[in-house]
This record gives structure tokens, sequence and C-alpha cells, in this order.
């Protein structure tokens, strides 16, 4: 089905195209055919055209008579002999036809503008009516096209600046979004391509303004983040000057290692929100990916069967690994981490026997830097959860909470 922005601006064209065809038409039957039949009548009527001299007289003489005739009717004709010669023309020489000529009677050629007629002694006069003098008239017949070109203007104009208004109504209010004021929206207007390009103008400033937003947000938290383990760095230096210890310097060591984790989850946030995470897809066996890395949480289990999923392995472990940090400083051991195979796709639950997230709070945990009542003054970065979603988010997953009968956070990655 052909679009509908394209088929208003082919009926536009057809209808002007129609209209132009149909004012000439009527131009042309009421001047230019209305002449051309007088002339026909005038050249079959006027027996003159017959009273050539007579065959035998010199072409030169016949030539003058033939000139005179041509004159006197507004014709240009061209006289051949029985034999086919040329004997003379007004005008450029017409081709002989080698059609049947009845003597005596005019007939109209093919072409329509010519006549022609054979004379009682076998010569044949060929009158050509194309132009019919109408060489004085071109300024009157120049006139009245450019006005009939003015009249179909004039008509198509409203069609055509229906189309053209909303372009500039578009225009303007996305040159009004490009000063800086991403909370406006153009106005979509009727079905067609402009009202689609419309709403597509809409949906991605709504992205933009959510991604500045989000950036914005990240920038302001991640400077108060920050604060904390900067902090605790600068006075353990200025302790280490009256004292150091090794509590001290392994306080220090803590801090330094929060703050690259910190370091480390910022930069892959903006990565993620900007789309700029570089990813490698391969078959990857999701349970030994969660055996490697709950090998290394103390009290830690692991159940299920080998399940092969679509993945990026760096990308798998961060989440993976983030999950079970989530796990140990909210969530309460012993930590269970299972992979199956469900109705629903590929399922990676890890659960604890904490007290769980609230229903009111387990969509607002997958946004950066939130912390759940109670949970404030925990050590963290803020981003574990969030960096979970985002990743699920780009291998088609997604984060299912629960708070009954344990607490879980389970991934439900889409089946191989």
């Amino acid at each position: 089905m052909k679009s509908r922005l394209f088929i208003q601006v082919a009926l536009v064209m057809i209808t002007g195209l129609v209209l132009f065809a149909v004012l000439v038409s009527v131009f042309w039957s009421r001047v230019f055919d209305a002449r051309f039949n007088a002339a026909v009548d005038k050249l079959t009527s006027d027996v003159s055209v017959l009273l050539l001299p007579a065959a035998g007289v010199p072409d030169a003489t016949q030539q003058a008579a033939i000139q005179r005739i041509a004159e006197g009717l507004s014709v240009n004709l061209t006289v051949y002999g029985p034999d086919g010669h040329l004997i003379g023309s007004s005008g450029p020489p017409v081709p002989l036809s080698l059609q049947p000529v009845t003597e005596g009677q005019w007939e109209e050629l093919i072409d329509g503008t010519h006549w022609i007629s054979r004379l009682a002694d076998g010569r044949i006069v060929i009158a050509d009516l194309s132009l019919l003098g109408f060489a004085g008239d071109s300024l009157a017949v120049t006139l009245v096209f450019g006005l009939l070109v003015l009249l179909v203007f004039s008509l198509m104009y409203p069609l055509v600046r229906r189309i053209t208004v909303r372009l500039e109504r578009l225009q303007n209010e996305v040159e009004a979004i490009g000063t800086g004021d991403l909370s406006r929206r153009v106005t979509v207007e009727g079905n067609d391509e402009i009202a689609k390009l419309a709403a597509s103008f809409n949906a991605s400033t709504e992205t933009i303004e959510d991604l500045l937003n989000r950036q914005r947000m990240l920038l302001a938290n991640a400077s108060h983040e920050l604060r904390t383990p900067l902090a605790r760095i600068r006075i353990g230096l200025e302790l280490l000057d009256t004292k150091d210890t090794p509590k001290r310097r392994a306080g220090l060591r803590q801090d330094i290692g929060e703050l690259n984790a910190l370091i480390d989850d910022l930069i892959a946030m903006a990565r993620f929100d900007a789309g700029a995470a570089e990813i490698c897809f391969e078959p990857l066996d999701l349970l030994t990916l969660v055996s490697e890395e709950v090998s290394r949480v103390e009290g830690g289990t692991v159940t299920g069967s080998h399940v092969e999923v679509s993945g990026d392995r760096r990308m798998l472990c961060h989440l993976i690994r983030n999950l079970l940090e989530n796990a140990q400083k909210y969530g309460a051991p012993p930590i269970e981490v299972s992979v199956r195979t469900n109705e629903n796709g590929v399922q990676l639950k890890v659960s604890d026997q904490g007290p769980g997230i609230s229903p009111n709070e387990q969509q607002q945990v997958l946004e950066p830097f939130y912390r759940g009542v109670g949970k404030q003054n925990i050590q963290g970065s803020g981003l574990g959860l969030s960096l979970v979603a985002r990743i699920a988010q780009m291998h088609g997953a997604r984060v299912v909470i629960e708070d009954v009968p344990k607490s879980a956070v389970s991934i439900v990655f889409p089946r191989p």
C-alpha cells in the first residue's frame, strides 16, 4: 500500500495536470479548432484553387499562380505534376502522399493537417493547414496560456499549501526544541508520513531527554558518593602522620578499593546509558559461569542444569558478581543460586534469607544510587542492581524481584 503522503502528492499533481489539460482543450476548441474548421470550409468551397493555369504553361507561371492562390486562402499550397514532379509551392514543399487521390475532391490526409485533391489534368494539389496564419496571434496565445497556468496554480495552491504548512510548523517546533527545551514536543497531525516523522521525533526527543536526565542524576549522585571514600582516605592519610598501624593501612586499602569499584561502576553505567558499551555475543554455559563466581563467595551454593545462552562473558560475569554482592550486603546467608529452564525461558535465580525488597521498592532499586529504607548506611556504590538491569536488558532478559518465600532476584533469559 502506497504511503498517504505519496498519494496526496500524486493526487495534487494528477489533478493539476488534468485541470490544465481540460482548460487547454476548451481554449483550443473555442479558438483554434474553430479557425481550423473555417479554413477547411473555405478551402473546400473555394474553386479558385482548382483554376490553376493549364498544365502546359511554364512552371514559373504556375508558381506565381500558386503563390497568389495560397495567399488568398491563407494556406500553403504544393502542386505536383501528373508524373509526380514538383511544379511549385508557396512554402516548404509537402511530400507527395502515396494514398489514392480522388479527382475533383478534397480529402484529409492521415496527419489531419494536410488536404489533397487531383485536378482533371492529373496534377495533384496539397494544402498545408498546420499554420493557418496564426503567427500574428503568438502574443495572444502566450498570454492565454500564461493565464491558464496562473489559474491552475491558484486552484492547486491550497492543496499544496496544506502539506507544506505542516512541514513548516514541524520545522519551527523542531528549531524551538533545538534551543535546548527538551520538554517540548512537536504536534502530531494526521496519519501520514509527516505525522509519523513528528511522532518519531517526539520519541527521539524523549529518549535524549531521559538520557540527559540520567547523566545529570549520575553526576550529582556520583559527586556525593565519591566524597565518602575520599574523605576516609584523606583522614586515614592524616592519621598515618601521627601513628602508622597495619589496621589503618588496611583501612586505606579498603577505601581505595571501594573508590576504584565505584569509579568502575560509574564508567560502566555511563557507557550503558550512552550505548557505547562493547558487547560480543557468544554461546555460553550459564551454570559454568555461575559456578565460577559462586566459588569466590563463602557459603554460596549452586544447583541446576547446564543451559546454553547467548551473551557477553565479561558482562554476564559482572551481572552474576553484582547479584552475589547484593545478596551478601543486604541479605543473610545461606546464598543459593540456581539455573533452571522453565516455560518463561532460562532463569538465573539468586536467593538468600534476608528481609527482601518490599513491592513498593522493587522497581526503584533498579535505578542508580537508590538505597532502600534502612539501607543508607550500608557500604556500596548504589549501582549494583541498576547495572544488573542494564546488562540484562542488553541481553534481551528481564529482572524479576521476589520477597516470598525467600528474598530473591532472578534474571530470565529468552529461550535459546
